[in-house]
């Protein structure tokens, strides 16, 4: 028993040793020693090149307030909530992506996005050198969590929630291991950010976390609570920084009443927790050895925190832990939790690398020479170029209803669309003002939970549901031919299929103009349609 207890007495000065150790390493970051692995980790993250729904409807949006000069606090693209309130809290990431549209085109849009990766990649970069652990170590540590990033990083206001997340956390990183860093910079941060994104939140989150846990370490270390005092205040600043935007409070409401929302996650996928995805998504699809790979390396972080059980980063965890829990909430949040368990891993893997060899006599602990970095640059650009980095075509993530809005646009149809959710963007980019639609991927930052209700219940084809038809004031229905509603709308005596393809098929009411349009036009796959 005593041989037990001086073993594992001896294994806690060890532990502590070698975190000391840690602690007073030279640190070198991946950023200063090769340059052009940042730049290929860069051009890995920002590979994904496919136009997201939402990224359309947010340049329209955009134009419209460069074009009048007035934020959009209306919705003025729906019929089945007209001039409804419009909780628009991504309205300066509209303003940015319009803008750059407008002026440089397809082009900018994938430049701006490119920028955004090599930011995330960069601040991700600087936080792991923080923590002093080997360059082999950073490499591998910010390639795993890159490949968590990289099916999130789209053409969307995320984007720079994710670059604003990531240099949020390479401050709270300096701060913990060299207890200097300009923390205030957080609150202007945050006040930028709420108006970006509503991954704001978990800024504010992630910065009460640290200064929750710092506290309570000073606390119970005897160590006087100024420190937690200062760090609890430039929290508070900054969760008063994220209330300056156009809507104030309404920022946090429109963030909120997703997660309240019941019918969330059966309308937008990546709201779904975790574990259902695992259990539902084949694992042989992309997506499918995304959220595969993901949880692997959660796995991987957690055997590592058990087993190498440090305490100087344990701020630093407490984030990790809360974004790994928003992680298994939604989906949406992985990229979130891939770069805040970057610093403790790499960490805790030079700790425990150390046990077994010197890591500082890694043979890639010098500067790496001109003709690997020539390499190193070499695959960047081959990914940039080969995944059309510099092409003016963007193409879209999922099917759009292109023949079915072509088809519209030829014969002077139009009105007001009860549509696929997933559409709406499609019919806002291309037929607004002339078109109005149903519903569209803004959710209930514009949709009242009747509307939504009202979508769910008649995209599931449910008999009942074709009281809808006569609730709202449709024009047209516009729906994918794989949906329930396809079904339930070929019964329907007072609405006429007028046109039909592969993805998509449109009905007109019997007793309209639309409807004496002789055959239905039927042409190939929308789904090779390019923006813009």
């Amino acid at each position: 028993m005593e041989e037990a207890e001086q073993t594992n007495r001896s294994r806690g000065v060890t532990q502590r040793a070698l975190a000391s150790q840690q602690a007073t390493r030279p640190r070198v970051s991946l950023l200063r020693y090769s340059p052009a692995l940042v730049l290929l980790a860069s051009a890995t993250l920002d590979m994904y090149r496919f136009a997201d729904p939402d990224l359309w409807w947010h340049v329209m949006s955009g134009r419209m307030m460069l074009t009048t000069w007035h934020f959009t606090a209306f919705d003025p693209f729906s019929y089945s909530a007209p001039n409804h309130i419009w909780l628009h809290h991504e309205w300066l990431s509209e303003l940015i992506e319009a803008w750059i549209f407008t002026h440089f085109g397809v082009l900018g849009i994938k430049l701006l996005k490119f920028v955004c990766s090599a930011a995330v990649v960069s601040f991700l970069v600087l936080a792991i050198g923080e923590t002093g652990a080997p360059v082999t170590i950073q490499l591998g540590v910010t390639l795993a969590s890159v490949f968590a990033i990289v099916l999130e990083m789209q053409y969307r206001p995320q984007m720079f929630s994710f670059v604003m997340f990531a240099g949020l956390l390479w401050m709270l990183t300096r701060a913990n291991y060299r207890r200097r860093a300009p923390l205030w910079i957080a609150v202007p941060i945050l006040a930028i950010w709420s108006n970006l994104h509503g991954g704001f939140i978990l800024g504010v989150f992630a910065l009460a976390t640290y200064a929750a846990v710092i506290g309570i370490q000073d606390f119970v270390a005897s160590r006087g609570l100024q420190r937690g005092l200062i760090l609890s205040s430039i929290a508070m600043l900054g969760l008063a920084a994220s209330l300056a935007n156009p809507i104030g409070l309404e920022s946090w409401r429109a963030i909120i009443i997703v997660f309240k929302e019941p019918l969330t996650s059966q309308v937008i996928a990546d709201w779904r927790p975790l574990f259902f995805r695992l259990t539902t998504t084949p694992v042989a699809t992309l997506i499918g050895l995304y959220f595969w790979y993901f949880a692997a390396l959660i796995l991987v972080a957690a055997i590592l925190f058990a087993t190498v059980p440090v305490f100087d980063d344990l701020p630093l965890v407490a984030i990790a832990a809360l974004m790994i829990l928003a992680a298994f909430s939604a989906t949406r949040n992985i990229s979130f939790a891939a770069i805040a368990v970057a610093p403790p891993l790499a960490h805790r893997l030079a700790i425990l690398m150390r046990r077994y060899r010197d890591l500082d006599a890694d043979p890639y602990s010098a500067r790496r020479g001109f003709a690997n970095e020539a390499v190193a640059f070499g695959i960047a650009a081959a990914i940039a170029f080969s995944t059309g980095l510099f092409s003016g075509r963007l193409r879209d993530a999922s099917s759009t209803p292109s023949g079915a809005v072509a088809f519209m646009q030829s014969r002077g149809l139009h009105g007001n669309i009860l549509n696929d959710f997933g559409w709406g963007y499609y019919l806002i980019w291309h037929t607004a003002p002339a078109n109005k639609v149903f519903i569209d991927t803004r959710y209930n930052f514009v949709y009242p939970h009747d509307v939504i209700a009202d979508y769910v219940s008649f995209q599931s084809g449910d008999p009942e549901s074709a009281a809808i038809l006569k609730k709202y004031p449709h024009d047209y229905v516009l729906i994918n031919v794989k949906c329930g509603a396809f079904d339930l709308m070929m019964h329907q005596a007072d609405w006429q299929l007028i046109y039909r393809d592969p993805e998509a098929a449109l009905f007109a009411r019997a007793d309209s103009p639309a409807a004496k349009i002789a055959g239905i036009p039927v042409q190939g796959n929308p789904a090779t349609d390019y923006f813009p």
